[in-house]
């Protein structure tokens, strides 16, 4: 592998140093452990008696030892009868095998054969759907079983797939099998060995591309993906063990992990590669024989998830046990808690010399690591840090959905890359797997969520699917699991449940130990003050008393399944609400007391009514405080209210002091028939130019199947920007996507919902008709102008040269079908952003229309629906995303709640009528002067890189004077793949921010606005500086409380 240049010392980058080139295979490194530490223990199975390689040594133990030359020697013996049993060339083995020393003769059986070898938990036999998807997953093959029972269960749960396998195995040496077809390991050496020494070159010719390993997912809301594992995958991750863990031949490893994991299996094979010995105390984790096995056969390793460590720090015959051989504790596979690294260290409790931190995935093997010894001690504050990327590997933090590096100091989702990482899945979505340009290995985006400080140290923050949406901010369930977790005796899983306000909120579920009297108040209380208001848990439930379970619903390797947790927190939300309802009699401040209480967690007694919500309460909270007043008490405040009265008794008055609101809505009265001349403001109430934007208008929606007199509800003409964002020099021409998914709803909820907030809506359902220049306002045939119509000259100008209008169709099923699209699926959410990306009929929300269109979709993973909005920028912006609220409002609560909103035909009527006035001509003149000189490209930064400075995809542009576009004159920085809307951000952090609000009055938005301006006037030499941003004139002067806007810039 070729030296990889130094990362920039900003981005959030780091490279390992290179791998060994060539690097060897797993067969000449067995070979050479073999060769060079034949007497060394190899294996030791502490909880079995029965030694089929009984006959290949003398030792006699009282459990399994075999030494390398044994292991050596039983792989040759075993892949011979097997060839001799008609053995397949590539055949797979598949070993459905618990921790024991048959695994490690299976294994390295697979390696002299050439072959795959596909490890399996016992555990996927009781599960039929599992077992018929992994057995038809890789195909017939060599089957191995434990035991008898082994043998029946998996024969009875599906026995068509183990009838194809033409080789089964049982392990055990037990008797009087009554199963046909199955054949035990002490009868194949118990045969007579073969003079002739076998050759095993014709059965494979295995290269790096191949695969000496399959494993499996454990998918915890579908079946397991078998992930090929190629002879570099697993090399280098092996190897990428030994070395960062200093593995020797004289250490012996506890091995606590499933046989089937990617994390044990480069552990045992780093110790074998080293000449060292794998210690098997029990077929599955027991506390108990995990620390016999340390004093017993004096490990110096021990390696387990953090579950499994904190079983054994908390085993009261631990004080007992003499564990003073045991040097190196190593864990990964979830995120370790403080206090476990603390009680690793601690003389008192494990007391060991290095803690070794280890990251990796079933994808991609033994990743990062932090090594005590060499690194220090991984805790930084109240968090482990992850570590560093071992040998080979390529890591980067970028923005979730792209391939751009964040910068360090930025959460991001964590991208590996190097000869760990696999290819991909068989048969199955691969796409977060992506190819170096150098074409040399493959790129994995984790979906975990991690940063990179200053010095390329990652901590992992936890999983982005597991991550809580509240009110657009990213809350990791980890994050508040560790705060939880370092109470002693607590375990505790958080999960997201939807709330109709903050869109998610999280809400905890602990299982205690014995004698633990820790109250939910106090634990409450200990996550709001570690860690603000922000992550304030809206409640805490337990395990047992509360969902009647002893254990978390988990996969078969332990992971807990978070979407099922999340299903039972849903499901006894239902039964029993947080929010209490309101009742006659019951005071104000009581109900109000309760409302705080179910929204922050927090207990009743403690929210007393002179507390104010500043104490408890962020901006989000007081959204949901206000959203529930209504819902509950029939009561409209806002936010302005709130601020001055702050306290409960003071919001108990003021609410005291509110009407009721009404039960019913009072809709506004649509017009019986399409728009007449006095209706179209662009006519001036001329009725020949009525008349002409009849015809343009019916030749447009015609053939959508629509007319003017039953479909046409209004009509209005589009201000002057809004023209140019109809203009269409390639299909997204001003385009906008967003992806929506829902929580709850399936897909004709939601399409019912849908066409009932698009009711209220009505610039949503719109199509754009250029009007003909040609059309003059006669001034002898011109009827009376409209009654807003106060300037006399409107009846006698020109149409405006290419005046177009917005036509807004009635909302029925007619326009419904025109304007949205049903039928498609998608896996998982997460896929509504592609879903028919760049499509040329789909992904299609232009001139003349259909201008905003959608797409409803199924989403297989969650049995709920999605939503895909697709608009053309000059029928919607920022102040229309509302609809999304109402859409929410109308899935929760029906179509009766929503609230009428103000007309935008008042504001585009006005806006046409006074844009020729004085005012207007002033105020265009003095801007166009102060402006002058803005249309030389100079004074714009960064520099035109394309034609028309546009976003997203440029299939089948064309210039607007109707030149083809060239193929390539704009590359997207991340890709083809890439998203139009996404772009590259980075963060910065100001601390001093708050003080110049408090001090001087100038919020954070100023400040940019100069900084902004001063940086491009540095980068164009220009003393003019032009950007967009996002509170132009939205606020101001429409704001309820002047007071609380900030000085205009």
């Amino acid at each position: 592998m070729g030296s990889w240049p130094n990362p920039s010392a900003q981005l959030a980058q780091e490279y390992g140093a290179d791998l060994e080139d060539p690097l060897p295979t797993s067969l000449e490194l067995f070979s050479e452990s073999a060769r060079g530490h034949a007497d060394n223990l190899a294996v030791i199975s502490m909880h079995q008696t029965e030694d089929i390689l009984n006959s290949l040594h003398s030792s006699k133990q009282g459990h399994i030892q075999w030494t390398y030359a044994d292991l050596k020697n039983g792989a040759d013996i075993l892949s011979q009868r097997l060839v001799e049993l008609g053995f397949q060339k590539e055949s797979p083995i598949i070993a459905v095998l618990p921790n024991q020393a048959e695994w490690a003769l299976f294994s390295w059986t697979a390696t002299v054969l050439k072959t795959t070898f596909v490890p399996l938990n016992p555990a996927f036999i009781t599960n039929a759907a599992e077992a018929e998807h992994v057995l038809g997953t890789v195909g017939p093959g060599v089957l191995i079983v434990n035991d008898q029972k082994g043998a029946a269960d998996i024969q009875r749960v599906i026995p068509a797939r183990v009838a194809e396998c033409p080789l089964r195995i049982i392990c055990s040496t037990e008797s009087n099998s009554n199963l046909s077809g199955w054949t035990s390991l002490k009868s194949l050496f118990s045969k007579e060995e073969s003079a002739h020494k076998p050759s095993f070159e014709h059965i494979s010719l295995r290269n790096s591309l191949q695969h000496p390993f399959i494993l499996f997912t454990s998918g915890t809301t579908s079946l397991p993906k078998a992930c090929p594992i190629s002879e570099v995958n697993h090399c280098s991750g092996s190897l990428g063990c030994k070395e960062v863990c200093g593995f020797e031949s004289n250490h012996r490893l506890a091995q606590l992990l499933p046989s089937n994991h990617a994390f044990a299996i480069n552990l045992s094979f780093g110790f074998w590669f080293s000449g060292g010995t794998v210690v098997y105390p029990s077929p599955s984790f027991s506390p108990m024989s995990a620390l016999e096995a340390v004093e017993l056969a004096h490990c110096t390793h021990m390696a387990a998830v953090p579950s499994i460590l904190q079983a054994i720090t908390a085993h009261p015959s631990l004080p007992k046990r003499n564990l003073e051989s045991l040097d190196t504790i190593i864990t990964g596979g979830a995120i370790a808690p403080p206090e476990l690294v603390q009680a690793a260290h601690d003389p008192k409790i494990l007391g060991v010399k290095n803690v070794v931190i280890c990251f990796g995935m079933t994808e991609a093997h033994s990743i990062l690591f932090w090594d005590s010894k060499r690194d220090g001690s991984p805790l930084l504050g109240n968090k482990v840090r992850t570590g560093r990327p071992a040998r080979g590997v390529r890591v980067r933090i970028c923005k979730p959905g792209s391939r751009e590096p964040v910068m360090r100091g930025e959460a991001g989702e964590l991208h590996h890359g190097g000869p760990q990482v696999a290819a991909g899945y068989h048969d199955a979505d691969s796409s977060m797997f992506y190819k170096d340009p150098s074409g040399e290995f493959w790129w994995m985006a984790s979906g975990d969520q991690a940063v990179m400080d200053e010095d390329g140290i990652l901590q992992i923050l936890g999983r982005y699917k597991d991550l809580i949406i509240r009110g657009g901010e990213n809350i990791s369930p980890a994050t508040i699991e560790t705060v939880l977790n370092n109470v002693n005796g607590i375990n505790s899983q958080v999960v997201g449940v939807p709330d109709e306000v903050a869109g998610e909120v999280p809400i905890a579920v602990i299982k205690t130990a014995d004698g633990n009297h820790v109250t939910k108040q106090e634990l409450l209380k200990l996550v709001l003050h570690k860690l603000g208001s922000r992550y304030s848990l809206k409640a805490i439930l337990h395990l047992r008393d509360d969902l009647n379970l002893q254990n978390y619903p988990s996969t078969a390797s332990g992971k807990p399944k978070k979407g099922e947790i999340a299903r039972l927190v849903r499901e006894y939300l239902d039964a029993a609400p947080l929010i209490p309802e309101g009742s006659s009699g019951t005071s104000t401040t009581t109900q109000l007391i309760n409302i705080w209480a179910g929204l922050s967690g927090h207990s009743a007694d403690f929210l007393d009514s002179a507390l104010s919500a500043d104490d408890f309460a962020d901006s989000l909270m007081i959204m949901q405080f206000i959203y529930s007043v209504r819902k509950i008490l029939g009561k409209q405040i806002t936010a302005e209210d709130l601020k001055t009265h702050r306290t409960i008794s003071e919001q108990a008055k003021l609410i005291d002091s509110c009407s009721k609101l009404s039960d019913t809505v009072t809709r506004r009265s649509r017009r019986e028939g399409p728009p007449g001349v006095k209706d179209m403001v662009h006519t001036g109430g001329d009725n020949r130019v009525a008349d002409e934007t009849r015809r343009a208008v019916q030749g447009v929606i015609e053939p959508m199947g629509l007319s003017w007199d039953v479909d046409v509800e209004d009509v209005w003409p589009v201000y002057d920007f809004g023209q140019v964002m109809l203009r269409r020099l390639r299909p997204q021409s001003w385009n906008h996507r967003h992806a929506y998914a829902t929580s709850q709803a399936n897909c004709e909820e939601l399409r019912a919902a849908l066409e009932a907030c698009l009711e209220n809506h009505p610039m949503l359902r719109t199509v754009g008709v250029q009007l003909d220049e040609s059309v003059r306002r006669d001034p002898t045939t011109a009827s009376i102008p409209n009654e807003a119509d106060t300037n006399p000259s409107h009846g006698t100008d020109l149409l405006t040269s290419g005046t177009t209008v917005h036509v807004i169709i009635r909302p029925t099923k007619r326009w419904f079908n025109q304007s949205i699209t049903e039928g498609l699926e998608v896996e998982k959410p997460e896929d509504l952003a592609t879903l028919a990306l760049n499509d040329p009929v789909l992904d299609f929300g232009a001139y003349p229309g259909p201008l905003v269109r959608f797409i409803i979709a199924k989403i297989r993973s969650t049995g709920t629906a999605g939503l895909v909005f697709q608009g053309n920028h000059s029928a919607f912006d920022a102040l229309s995303t509302f609809w999304i609220d109402d859409l929410s409002q109308v899935l929760a609560h029906g179509p009766a709640s929503l609230e009428e909103h103000v007309n935008y035909k008042d504001f585009a009527d006005a806006y046409y009528l006074n844009r020729d006035g004085p005012s207007s001509r002033e105020s265009s003149a003095f801007h166009a002067a102060r402006l002058e000189g803005l249309h030389k490209i100079t004074a714009l930064w960064p520099p035109q890189r394309a034609p028309e400075w546009f976003k997203g995809d440029d299939t089948n542009f064309h210039h607007s004077d109707g030149r083809a576009g060239k193929p390539n004159e704009r590359i997207p920085l991340d890709g083809a793949a890439k998203l139009g809307v996404d772009g590259i951000t980075r963060l910065a952090r100001f601390p001093a921010l708050p003080t110049l609000k408090a001090t001087h009055n100038i919020p954070a938005s100023t400040l940019l606005k100069a900084a902004c301006a001063l940086f491009n006037a540095a980068q164009t030499r220009s003393s003019s500086a032009l950007f967009a941003h996002y509170d132009a004139a939205r606020t101001w002067p429409f704001a309820t409380d002047p007071a609380a806007l900030p000085p205009p810039l």
